[in-house]
């Protein structure tokens, strides 16, 4: 896992991680200077082009090939691509 993270939905905690979130939060980790890329820079294996997102119900992968395409899984499956 690179980073926990929670979203609220009518000002309570979700049960689980929007893939739109999980995206703004990708494009974040590969924003250098931001927050999210400081703490996905000291946790990341070399070479890494996914972002592991620890959430209450499990963990969300989210595939990056910067500007080319994303995508995310929940495992066992892909949720998307595109």
């Amino acid at each position: 896992m690179n980073i926990v993270a929670r979203m609220t939905a009518l000002q309570k905690l979700h049960k689980t991680f929007a893939v739109t979130g999980a995206v703004c939060l990708g494009t974040a980790a590969m924003i250098e200077g931001t927050v999210v890329n400081e703490v996905f820079e000291g946790s990341r294996s070399e070479n890494a082009t996914s972002v592991r997102i620890g959430h209450p119900s499990g963990t969300l992968r989210l595939k990056l090939n910067w500007l080319k395409e994303m995508a995310a899984w929940h495992w066992p499956r892909p949720l998307w691509r595109g």
